[in-house]
């Protein structure tokens, strides 16, 4: 490896801790931002005033919208609420990182008046952080109002491991799902064609490491500038590399990083095996051209770009991020969705959801919870929500919503990429929640940095995948001792 090469990976490394330690302050200095769009949609009503009740208009903060066609499902959304229950919606969209900043600041501050009456951004950062200090309304009533009415037909994956302990001792629900995005993988089926790989080759583990060397070889023999597959490992990034070592970790192991909220990487010597396996397994693919030479210092999205400009052939995200952008750009290319793949030790095919949550603040007066509370019910009753999310296949930011039964129809059954996504929801596949999920801490986000910055380590061999592997714990157990796992 170059001198040059190995003077970016050491920037990149440096930058990942300093990345870690400017967190906390970065969250304040974007306070200042002025990154919010606020609209204000009214509907013609007559109510009548009274001193009781659900107010009379409710703040809702959300992530911003996807495009137009969302934006104006929900601007519909706001209108039919207001004639219907008299409250107007007022919106304010956000960018994640900046809705989370300003829910941290308004937290910290304990002004009520900061804070929305409800929710909808991704916000498990700022969230999770104060659901144990008792800043958000426990929603468990909503839920099982959801549960008495469509419990059938509920993907209650969703729901049940969104349940956790409060300031009372005990567990309820303080994000509420309303979609969810799942972790796939990704493929460019035009990038397939005559290398005589098919999807079914990508389905487990073993058949998708021949397919990826067998791509390898098709595509340089016929002189193509094309990788087969593209994952991140940068820790400049506290994005998709940190995932991709979950799902991997699952793949060998058949655990989760976090089960029943203990920690399993070395639960076990097979579980610790498993968990250097995954850094053995990166480092290999990277050095022998699986992965293009420009990963370990890929920032957030570079991932997402290679793919949507057909420079990859595969990558791990959820659809809405990569396809939907990709098919905006190039309506003449294919796509296809495969679950995450299957194991000897994992021999199911399974997907990683990422919940699209609502929530709503705790400290804010009554009237507003109550009308919060309404507005929340009236999304997600399973009429109006079929509406409302379509049947295009997802909706906005999420791939799958909270009804069963809607991926029985539309483009679920039809379109390649919507029919992957439900194979991994069907008899025999398994769903889990990110680990992100199953903490109440910033040191989520530490973690994202630290195994990273040991993985790269193990890439650039600096540590043995052993080493880099023992580093990582090591930082990893005082961090969450310290944050009261």
């Amino acid at each position: 490896m170059s001198k040059k090469t190995l003077k970016a990976i050491s920037k990149s490394l440096m930058i990942g801790v300093i990345v870690v330690i400017i967190v906390a302050a970065a969250l304040v200095a974007y306070f200042a931002m002025p990154r919010a769009t606020t609209t204000t949609t009214s509907a013609t009503t007559t109510t009548t005033s009274t001193t009781t009740g659900p107010a009379k208009e409710i703040k809702l903060w959300k992530q911003v919208y996807a495009d137009q066609y969302s934006q104006q499902v929900w601007e519909n959304l706001y209108k039919e609420f207001e004639a219907k229950y008299g409250i107007k919606i007022t919106a304010t969209t956000w960018e994640p990182s900046d809705g989370n900043n300003k829910m941290v600041v308004a937290y910290e501050a304990g002004s009520p008046d900061l804070l929305p009456d409800v929710s909808n951004m991704i916000g498990e950062l700022a969230t999770q952080t104060y659901l144990s200090r008792g800043s958000a309304e426990p929603l468990d009533d909503i839920y099982q109002w959801l549960k008495d009415n469509w419990g059938d037909d509920l993907n209650t994956e969703l729901f049940e491991n969104l349940f956790w302990t409060g300031p009372d001792g005990k567990k309820h629900i303080y994000l509420l799902p309303w979609g969810a995005s799942g972790w796939y993988l990704n493929i460019h089926t035009d990038l397939l064609e005559g290398s005589g790989v098919t999807l079914d080759d990508l389905k487990t583990f073993d058949s998708l490491n021949r397919s990826l060397y067998k791509l390898r070889d098709y595509y340089k023999s016929k002189g193509m500038n094309v990788i087969p597959l593209d994952i991140q490992l940068s820790p400049s990034s506290l994005g998709d590399a940190h995932e991709d070592v979950d799902l991997f970790y699952t793949v060998f192991s058949g655990h989760q990083v976090i089960e029943n909220g203990k920690i399993t990487i070395n639960a076990t010597q097979e579980n610790f095996n498993a968990f250097v396996k995954v850094f053995e397994v990166f480092k290999k693919w990277y050095e022998d051209g699986i992965l293009p030479k420009g990963a370990l210092t890929e920032s957030d999205m570079v991932n997402n770009v290679n793919f949507q400009n057909g420079i990859t052939a595969m990558t791990f995200n959820n659809v809405g991020t990569m396809i939907g952008a990709a098919r905006r750009a190039h309506p003449d290319w294919n796509f296809a969705v495969v679950p995450l793949p299957s194991s000897d030790k994992h021999p199911y095919p399974f997907t990683i959801l990422m919940p699209r949550t609502l929530f709503i603040p705790a400290n804010r007066p009554s009237q507003y919870k109550d009308a919060a509370k309404l507005w929340i019910k009236f999304i997600l009753n399973k009429t109006n929500y079929a509406k409302w999310y379509g049947e295009q296949g997802g909706f906005e930011y999420t791939d799958v919503p909270i009804y069963k039964s809607l991926l029985n129809r539309g483009q679920y059954l039809t379109d390649p990429v919507w029919k992957g996504v439900a194979e991994s929801f069907k008899p025999g596949a398994k769903v889990y929640l990110w680990s992100r999920f199953q903490s109440m801490t910033f040191a989520d986000s530490y973690n994202r940095a630290l195994v990273q910055i040991s993985e790269q380590k193990a890439m650039i061999g600096v540590l043995t995948p052993v080493d880099a592997a023992k580093e990582y714990i090591n930082a990893l157990f005082p961090l969450y001792k310290k944050w009261g796992w």
